[in-house]
């Protein structure tokens, strides 16, 4: 299972896809937030899958545990982010209600990957 390819990882494909939807909702975001809100949105959203597939990767269980711990802030930075745009007035309830539903779903299978992560740890 570890360090095999991620591409089948349950988790990476929710990823990605949160990935996609997040960039679709920041290109809806005023002139002024391109560079600041919509940029922090599609960076924290591209690093959370490749986060997952470097830890998925890793040399060891410290590594791996790592990566997947910084996949889950970025994860953690989406929905902080999507709430301030909702907040804003940017984003409405129903445009943020799937990514957010990805965001938990996301959130749960890296608690149960990082919780499964054996100590001995070889590839």
């Amino acid at each position: 299972m570890y360090g095999e390819s991620c591409d089948d990882l349950v988790v990476f494909q929710k990823s990605v896809d949160l990935s996609i939807t997040v960039y679709k909702l920041a290109d809806l975001l005023p002139l002024k937030e391109k560079y600041a809100l919509a940029e922090q949105l599609k960076v924290s959203s591209f690093n959370i899958h490749c986060r997952i597939a470097d830890g998925h990767s890793a040399f060891s269980a410290k590594a791996c545990r790592y990566r997947m711990e910084e996949a889950k802030m970025y994860n953690n930075d989406v929905r902080k982010y999507l709430i301030r745009c909702l907040r804003r007035g940017y984003f409405t309830e129903s445009q943020i209600e799937y990514p957010l539903s990805l965001y938990r779903e996301i959130n749960e299978f890296l608690e149960e990957y990082i919780k499964n992560i054996p100590e001995e740890y070889n590839m």
